[in-house]
């Protein structure tokens, strides 16, 4: 895997070139531009981040742009890996990573391909124009958040096998393949989650996760779904249970934009993966 720090963030050509540059502060610029209909990120207030500029290149060769918070701790942190839904891109997920990097952890969002920075010839969501087609590509996305949860770990400043992974939307699908694979994998958080993605059933990918703690947050108006998902799991488990709720106020449109969303992630991620002192 080759990887370079810029202060932009990069597009993906069909093979990655070697190199690196010098890391600094970023602002993002404005998230890609998508129909509204191809999206399924709630909004979230735009930030100013002090985060720099990554690409990471995937095993099929694609350029991915990401974002990396480094932690502020002296000591090895724990991993925080934040997936973006369909249509939107790693933008929408600064405020949580600025307030996940403050509480302890090593944070990366990243950009998967055919959105935002990770936009190219060959991986571009806005010309996805049938379902058959996103479906292809957001398979295929699995690859990206295996990189960049290899990027994340083998960084000198983090903890090698304390990962979380963050799903938002349809990346909930993403986050929860790659925890299923990845034994570094110590918590799972999926924000506004949704029945079954991209042919994806998350219920029965949950099953299959086994005893992995894992927060569902979502709208009081979508605590069905969530509900409906734990109660699943936690027949398959025997009545272990291994899934948390926690339902905000916001319209489902607005999960992220709440106030509280933030805090309450954080509270129950540090319970489980940070050391106890």
């Amino acid at each position: 895997m080759i990887v370079s720090i810029a202060l932009v963030a990069l597009s993906c050509p069909g093979l990655a070139a070697n190199g690196s540059a010098v890391a600094g502060p970023e602002r993002h610029t404005t998230p890609t531009e998508a129909s509204s209909a191809s999206s399924d990120t709630p909004p979230a207030p735009k930030a100013k981040t002090t985060c720099v500029s990554v690409s990471i290149t995937t095993k099929d060769q694609l350029l991915l742009a990401g974002s990396y918070w480094a932690p502020k701790s002296k000591d090895k942190a724990p991993a925080a890996l934040l997936i973006h839904g369909a249509g939107s891109d790693r933008t929408s997920l600064d405020e949580l990573g600025e307030y996940l990097v403050k509480k302890g952890f090593a944070v990366m969002s990243l950009d998967v391909r055919g959105h935002g920075g990770s936009v190219c010839e060959a991986a571009d969501w806005s010309k996805a124009t049938d379902d058959k087609a996103r479906e292809n590509l957001w398979g295929l996305a699995a690859r990206d958040v295996d990189a960049a949860a290899e990027y994340l770990l083998q960084r000198s400043e983090v903890h090698s096998t304390n990962l979380s992974v963050f799903g938002i939307g349809s990346g909930c699908a993403l986050a929860l393949r790659h925890a299923q694979s990845d034994d570094n994998t110590r918590a799972l958080v999926l924000i506004t989650p949704e029945a079954e993605s991209f042919g994806y059933n998350l219920g029965q990918g949950l099953v299959k996760l086994g005893g992995l703690p894992t927060l569902l947050m979502a709208s009081n108006k979508a605590k069905d779904v969530v509900e409906g998902m734990k109660a699943l799991v936690d027949e398959a488990n025997h009545g272990q249970e291994t899934i948390e709720i926690s339902l905000v106020r916001a319209e489902p449109a607005a999960v992220l934009s709440d106030s509280k969303l933030n805090n309450s992630a954080a509270t129950w991620l540090r319970t489980q993966v940070m050391p106890k002192k």
